[in-house]
């Protein structure tokens, strides 16, 4: 099972939003692999993605450096424009 780690819940309304969305859509129609953790700034978007997607298990971060230091991920996306 591949472990993946989420960069960016982005803002609703905006592209990283709906990144977000579409990776996670992807992602869970596989059965390889496992989201193990999303990192965002915006709190209230990962707990959104987090019900949406029933991610309850999957770590929260603050930000990309925390999950890098502590995500446990073998694969990471990002949503991040920047």
């Amino acid at each position: 099972m591949s472990r993946v780690v989420i960069l960016g819940a982005g803002v609703a309304g905006h592209t990283a939003a709906a990144f977000a969305r579409k990776w996670l859509e992807t992602i869970k129609a596989r059965e390889d692999v496992e989201v193990v953790g999303i990192a965002s700034r915006t709190p209230e978007r990962v707990e959104e993605l987090r019900r949406d997607f029933g991610l309850a298990a999957a770590t929260v971060y603050p930000g990309w450096e925390a999950a890098a230091k502590r995500g446990g991920a073998r694969i990471v996306t990002s949503t991040y424009n920047e």
